[in-house]
């Protein structure tokens, strides 16, 4: 690796994407079941009345049957890009209207809105997590701004392998409460 943070996120992507393409997409279907089985057990989730998830990408946590299961039980608000650096935060029901953004990312356009300062409870991806609450997105910063301000509990949701000894950070990334993979929680 190089000694430029950049050089070296961007080589952690890399390395973490050939990772992911040694599973089958069934190995990681049931290892999201496995998470969200795990989600639900907990203190944090069982309390919290509103929650922010996303809609995943092919290459994270899937959260789709999480978001249906729960909508109506409890208020779920997805994140929804309104420019180049910020996103707001839609409900989500189970007729909830939803488009395609530019990165290929379902969102609700009439969603009832809420504030970070509503939510009690924030389910994070990334590309990878550290043991230090760390976390590395995939380099535009949308979720270290929305982040910024939250008072909610973060938790970083991902796989095993995306659970590593050390994610390289800057002083503007936002550490996570938690970090949850199929296996294990581990929290400060």
């Amino acid at each position: 690796m190089t000694n430029k943070p950049n050089d070296k996120k961007q080589f952690l992507r890399k390395h973490i994407r050939s990772i992911r393409q040694t599973y089958t997409d069934e190995n990681l279907s049931v290892s999201s079941k496995q998470l969200f089985e795990r989600l639900e057990q907990m203190a944090w989730f069982k309390n919290a009345q509103r929650i922010v998830c996303y809609h995943a990408l092919p290459d994270e946590v899937n959260t789709l049957q999480f978001i249906e299961k729960w909508a109506l039980q409890k208020n779920i608000y997805l994140p929804v890009i309104t420019d180049e650096y910020n996103m707001e935060l839609r409900r989500f029901t189970g007729n909830t209207h939803l488009e395609y953004n530019r990165f290929h990312i379902p969102e609700p356009i009439h969603g009832e809105p809420a504030t970070i300062d509503d939510i009690d409870l924030i389910l994070v991806p990334g590309v990878a997590f550290d043991r230090a609450f760390y976390r590395l997105g995939r380099g535009k910063g949308y979720y270290d701004r929305l982040l910024a301000n939250a008072h909610a509990k973060k938790i970083g949701i991902c796989f095993d392998f995306q659970l590593i000894d050390a994610v390289p950070y800057d002083k503007h990334d936002i550490k996570m409460d938690g970090i949850l993979t199929p296996s294990e929680f581990i929290s400060w």
